[in-house]
């Protein structure tokens, strides 16, 4: 394809793909106008620097498909100012994208050439992800959903070292170090802190709007799911997607199976995605099997059946995951004889 540099913005205005390469610092920019493939240079990853980028983008009334790699935390500017703008930008896994740069004869690896690959993806990647819907609200639940997972891990962590410390201590009939209770005292103000963020967290997602609140109420009535869980899946997960199956790759619950002529692997939970939706969902399956009668039902069936204790969790996760797309995208309500047929 023929390649031309040009010094200015104004000729991304015309292209209809657009390729984002990011990093830390910079966005490397390429777009195609037809056949011909435009470089534009680099634009700062800044508010400023992508505000400017947006700004031209409208004045020219770019009309084409911006694509991007998911890089951490450095391609979400570009994504929310894309999304406020209305523009179409679509955020593909790494994988993809590097499927497409190992395609390619010449292993020249620069970002320059990734903004060119991502760009011609637009046209002949048939399983772009949809255009993205993404506001400074999600972003801040998605980011405080992170945060307490990283402190629950980590108070998890410091409550077992200090409870075999206190055990060691009192075993021996030691004095201990005198900062010990200290120790103590500050994992109990980190525990209110957290359950602080929870709460802040939970008012973030109950949205007063009658729909949110619909919805809210009618997942909650699935078995195991609180009304925090209830609102925290239906703000995460979203209700665009073609199937549930989609919902349960994104948590990471659906299965990787291996085969090969007539081997055929062991198949495992992929876990590819969120370890907290993992682990809430994992939750509330146990719940449901110890205070739900027909889920009852179904657990001792599948335990009958051979499967052990935590795939037969992994299999009611995933059956909750099916009921809540159902509620919330074809509106039905729940019906717990039908929701857990035992066969």
């Amino acid at each position: 394809m023929k390649s031309q540099k040009v010094n200015s913005l104004k000729e991304l205005g015309r292209c209809q793909a657009i390729g984002v390469d990011v990093s830390k610092s910079n966005l490397e920019v390429a777009g195609y106008v037809g056949i011909e493939q435009v470089y534009a240079g680099s634009v700062e990853n800044t508010s400023v620097g992508i505000g400017k980028f947006i700004a031209t983008l409208s004045k020219y009334s770019f009309a084409g498909t911006i694509l991007c790699e998911a890089t951490s935390h450095y391609h979400l500017v570009l994504a929310v100012m894309a999304c406020e703008a209305g523009f179409d930008i679509r955020v593909v896994n790494p994988l993809l994208s590097s499927k497409h740069s190992k395609s390619a004869i010449r292993k020249t690896k620069t970002d320059r050439v990734d903004a060119r690959i991502l760009a011609s993806m637009v046209f002949t990647e048939p399983n772009l992800p949809p255009p993205l819907r993404l506001s400074r609200h999600h972003c801040e639940v998605r980011h405080t959903l992170g945060l307490i997972q990283t402190l629950e891990k980590h108070l998890q962590g410091l409550s077992r070292s200090l409870g075999s410390y206190r055990e060691r201590v009192d075993q021996l009939g030691l004095k201990g170090a005198k900062s010990f209770h200290g120790m103590f005292d500050a994992v109990k103000e980190l525990q209110k802190s957290h359950e602080r963020l929870l709460s802040d967290l939970a008012s973030m997602m109950m949205e007063d709007t009658p729909e949110r609140l619909e919805i809210i109420e009618r997942v909650q009535k699935v078995p195991g799911v609180t009304r925090k869980n209830a609102a925290l899946f239906t703000f995460i997960l979203d209700p665009g997607v073609r199937s549930a199956k989609s919902w349960i790759a994104y948590a990471g619950l659906d299965v990787a199976i291996k085969e090969s002529g007539t081997w055929r692997g062991c198949g495992k939970v992929t876990k590819r995605g969120p370890a907290w939706l993992r682990k809430r969902l994992f939750q509330a399956a146990w719940g449901a099997a110890m205070n739900y009668q027909q889920v009852r039902l179904y657990y001792d069936v599948l335990k009958a059946k051979g499967r052990k204790h935590r795939e037969a969790m992994v299999i009611i996760a995933k059956k909750l995951l099916s009921i809540m797309y159902t509620l919330v995208v074809r509106q039905e309500c729940f019906d717990p004889a039908k929701a857990f047929q035992v066969k």
